[in-house]
């Protein structure tokens, strides 16, 4: 399960953009709506929205690639060519991934 997410440099992604499916204080107290083990409150769902070109395709490309790292560790990432094209200088700098996964931390950086 996908606990929280980071990705920088990647599509549409140019700053470094956070997703986490870990409950705040203001939600623990609705408990229908997690899941919750000893060591975490987890939300059970949540929904992404926007206006058109607000990057909700790109971050659904962002879980996809995710997986595909995690099913193919040695998957060859820079084939991809998926900086974020915002700024030129992109093509030089780092594509950074960090996933957490219960039971496992995933990183990758570009």
């Amino acid at each position: 399960m996908l606990i929280g997410m980071k990705v920088q440099n990647f599509t549409s992604f140019n700053d470094l953009t956070a997703f986490s499916m870990v409950a705040s204080n203001k939600l623990r107290k609705q408990k229908e709506r997690l899941y919750e083990s000893d060591a975490i409150s987890l939300l059970k769902s949540t929904v992404i929205y926007g206006s058109n070109v607000s990057s909700k395709s790109n971050f659904v490309e962002v879980l996809r690639f995710i997986k595909e790292c995690v099913i193919n560790p040695k998957i060859s990432i820079e084939s991809y060519n998926w900086y974020c094209r915002n700024h030129e200088d992109n093509r030089e700098n780092i594509i950074f991934f960090s996933s957490i996964v219960i039971n496992k931390v995933v990183l990758f950086k570009i």
